[in-house]
């Protein structure tokens, strides 16, 4: 599955998310997450949604299993390349968004930085 089927299912994740239906929120994760369950985006999100709906148990699991992910750096790459080459990082602006630090410093990230016209 490439990043532009799944990215629109976060981002109405979010749009939910951020005008309080939370429940909404995390159906679009999951539905997100049943197509491809290593995709970084809708981990990190559905343990933020998680958080926000006061369920801290799952929210801390979520989130560490969202970590766990970033530490596959060539697959996190991989996804965020794909994304570039199909114009679709959206918003997530990954020259500064803290769930891009593990891989901040790579030069294969760098790289794509500068491609994207991105680098501070």
């Amino acid at each position: 599955m490439e990043p532009r089927w799944l990215e629109p299912i976060v981002v109405a994740g979010n749009v939910h998310a951020f005008t309080g239906h939370v429940d909404l929120a995390i159906a679009e994760y999951q539905r997100a997450l049943a197509i491809e369950p290593t995709f970084g985006l809708a981990n990190h999100f559905l343990g933020r949604a998680y958080l926000a709906k006061g369920d801290h148990g799952r929210a801390i699991q979520q989130l560490r299993k969202s970590n766990e992910l970033l530490g596959r750096h060539d697959e996190a790459l991989d996804w965020i390349e794909r994304a570039a080459d199909e114009r679709q990082v959206g918003y997530y602006m990954p020259s500064v968004d803290p769930i891009y630090d593990s891989i901040r410093s790579l030069p294969r990230f760098l790289a794509l930085l500068r491609r994207m016209n991105l680098e501070g």
